[in-house]
């Protein structure tokens, strides 16, 4: 008689621990993927705006004082820049961020970039379904859709809070991520950049 319990569906050890918390965690994050709304495209961008705000956590919005220091840093910049340079300033105006307001503000640059790569893959996802087998499961093909922008959705907000977590500006990681003519900083993330480097806050905005 076999040692396993009966319905483990090949679970080392048997039936997951549903008190592990890495169980909890993935059965957290399917419940989210399918009570999600569906999105108007290949990716939920919906629910990938709110995995981000979920994994970021407390981020309180820049005080006045960190969008002073900001518009003074582009000002100084522009100062020793202009005569070096014959290109003039691409920025018109500078304002500081929070890891949300990044989030929100690089979303219409990360559309066009992952929405045609995400709707190729859920492409790719009904191709290999026989096409017997098609007309059988009828509109739950269409779910494949609809699951699979949930997923892209789930994987690029946590993505995205990684990223807003690191980035001390808009243009950190070599695209034009914010909106033309605007220059952002993101002073928390400068303030922890610079600590660990024992670096003042206000250095780090200029070498930005």
């Amino acid at each position: 008689m076999s040692d396993h319990p009966p319905f483990d569906f090949g679970f080392p050890g048997g039936l997951p621990d549903p008190n592990d918390p890495n169980m909890r965690q993935i059965m957290a994050q399917l419940q989210q993927i399918l009570s999600a709304q569906p999105g108007t495209g290949p990716v939920n961008w919906d629910l990938a705006r709110q995995i981000a705000v979920q994994e970021l956590g407390e981020d309180p919005s820049p005080t006045p004082a960190e969008q002073a220091e900001v518009g003074e840093a582009l000002r100084l910049a522009d100062l020793w820049l202009a005569p070096e340079t014959v290109w003039p300033s691409g920025a018109k105006s500078a304002v500081a961020w929070s890891r949300n307001d990044w989030v929100y503000q690089t979303l219409p640059v990360w559309r066009p970039l992952c929405d045609p790569l995400a709707a190729r893959m859920v492409a790719a996802l009904g191709e290999i379904i026989p096409e017997e087998m098609r007309s059988q499961l009828g509109s739950m093909t269409s779910m494949l859709g609809s699951l699979g922008g949930a997923m892209f959705g789930q994987q690029l907000g946590s993505a995205l809070a990684n990223l807003a977590a690191e980035v001390l500006s808009a243009g950190d990681i070599g695209l034009p991520l914010g909106p033309a003519g605007v220059a952002a900083l993101l002073p928390a993330n400068i303030a922890a950049y610079g600590s660990g480097l024992e670096i003042e806050p206000d250095e780090v905005r200029l070498y930005v």
